[in-house]
Order: C-alpha cells, then sequence, then structure tokens
C-alpha cells in the first residue's frame, strides 16, 4: 500500500502525534530504542521535567509513558480506516518531545513507513489483529514503559494503571468524529481483541490494564455532561503547585466535592 494513502494528520484530532514526517522543528529528539537505556531515557524525564517544573520522575514518566499507549490507537485506527498494520519497532520510531511553555506535546516519527495487509476474512483478521498488537506490547510498548520507568527510579504501574481510562475516552473521542461507521466498527472489534484476548503476562503485570470497568461522575465544567474517573492518577499533581484532577481516582469523596466546589464557583 502506498503510504500517501494514510492520512496521519487525521490523527492529530485525538492527541496521536504520528507520522513520517514528524513535528517540523521538535525541542527534544531521542531514537526510540534509547528508552531502554537508562542514561538517555532520563534525558528525556529531565527534559519534560524542567517544562512542568516536576519534583521527582513521576509526572514525567507518566506524560511519556502514556504517549506510548498513543502508538496502540493510532495502529488501531490505522488499521481499521486503512487495512494495514505498520511497522512501530522501537528501532523505527524516533520520540519528539515540543516545549509549549508550560506544556510539552509529545509525538512519534516514522522513520520508514512499512506496512502489511490485513486478511480480507473476518476470523483471520482477528488473530493478525491480536498477533500485531501482541507483538506491538512485547516489541515496542511494554520494553518502553519498562525503560522510561527504570531510567526514573518509578514502578511501570503508575504508567499502566492509566491505559484502561484512556483507551475508554480515545474510544469515544473516535465516535463522536469517526465519519465511516464500518471503521468505526473494526476498530470497536479491535478494540475487544485488545481488552479481551491479551493476556496481563505481555504488559509485565497479573492482568491486562486496558480491561477496565468505567466510573462516570458528573462535570463540573458543563452541565449535564459526565466525565470518567481515571483508572490510574496521572501523577499531574507532581509538580510546584501542583494538584490532583477533578477525576482523579486519589480522591475522596469530600476532596472532590471541595474541588467542584471551586470549580463552579470560579467558573
Amino acid at each position: 500500500m502506498n503510504h500517501s494513502s494514510i492520512d496521519f494528520k487525521a490523527l492529530e484530532s485525538f492527541y496521536i502525534q504520528l507520522s513520517p514526517e514528524g513535528s517540523s522543528s521538535p525541542s527534544f529528539v531521542m531514537p526510540a530504542a534509547d528508552m531502554l537505556r537508562p542514561d538517555t531515557a532520563r534525558e528525556a524525564l529531565l527534559f519534560t521535567g524542567r517544562i512542568y517544573k516536576s519534583l521527582g520522575y513521576e509526572l514525567a514518566a507518566s506524560l511519556i509513558g502514556t504517549t506510548l499507549f498513543r502508538l496502540c490507537a493510532g495502529m488501531m485506527v490505522i488499521m481499521a480506516r486503512n487495512g494495514v498494520a505498520l511497522d512501530l519497532s522501537l528501532e523505527n520510531l524516533e520520540l519528539q518531545i515540543n516545549d509549549l511553555g508550560e506544556y510539552a506535546g509529545f509525538g512519534f516519527r516514522i522513520r520508514e513507513v512499512i506496512t502489511t495487509s490485513l486478511p480480507a476474512d473476518l476470523e483471520s483478521r482477528d488473530s493478525f489483529v491480536r498477533e500485531a498488537l501482541t507483538k506491538l506490547f512485547e516489541h515496542t510498548i511494554t520494553p518502553a514503559v519498562q525503560g522510561i520507568a527504570a531510567a526514573g527510579n518509578v514502578k511501570p504501574g503508575i504508567i499502566w494503571n492509566q491505559a484502561g481510562s484512556l483507551m475508554i475516552s480515545f474510544s469515544s473521542s473516535l465516535t463522536n468524529k469517526e465519519s465511516d461507521d464500518e471503521a468505526l466498527a473494526r476498530f470497536r472489534q479491535y478494540q475487544s481483541v485488545l481488552t479481551e484476548q491479551l493476556s496481563g503476562e505481555l504488559f509485565g503485570s497479573r492482568r491486562n490494564p486496558f480491561e477496565h470497568k468505567p466510573r462516570y461522575i458528573d462535570s463540573p465544567y458543563q452541565q449535564g455532561s459526565k466525565i470518567i474517573i481515571r483508572s490510574g492518577c496521572c501523577m499531574f499533581y507532581c509538580r510546584e503547585n501542583g494538584d490532583k484532577c477533578y477525576n482523579c481516582p486519589k480522591l475522596t469523596d469530600e476532596q472532590r466535592e471541595e474541588r467542584r466546589l471551586k470549580i463552579t464557583s470560579a467558573s
């Protein structure tokens, strides 16, 4: 398949920065394979930490670690829309970080777009998707998560614990924005492969972190809407003058009510 038919630009609406062009002027660049090397991986953590004025490595590890999950989401969207799987091996990727002032933008440049077509029949396709996702986690995402965690001397669980709600939120966003009903149906099928057919061992865990039963609460930002309680803390409070998010699972009911009153009174 000619990779020009893959609309990498469209992934940006889901906060997925993944393309052969990459960022036009990244502030920090590192071969993705260097995430397996503690000294070089720590440079990415330090760079990120300076932007957010982090206290320790937890927030930077969380941000870079969960960026790796977008590789999975991006792969699933491209499989659903274009019927191909990408080579997202660490050797074929470059981590890019953009300093946006108080925040950072994270993404990956694909060094060479190499694709493999999915089988036409449904049963073979599901088996192919399962193997493609297994390979993606076994050789790219899981070792990179472990490498980033080791570089920051934090537990990989602070990254993996966020996987469940992040994928659910991504799927909801795709549902609202995807105009191709057939592509959306295929994505949901691939999502069920991810959540139901991959064992915890693939993630270095006793359970599959993407298998998650969501809980929702009333949003203080938009009357009548709901927001998901995160499956794991994003560690955004681990910075100067930091605070936990309103939908942080670490908040007690009393603390969340206090936050709600502050938010609504300020609006």
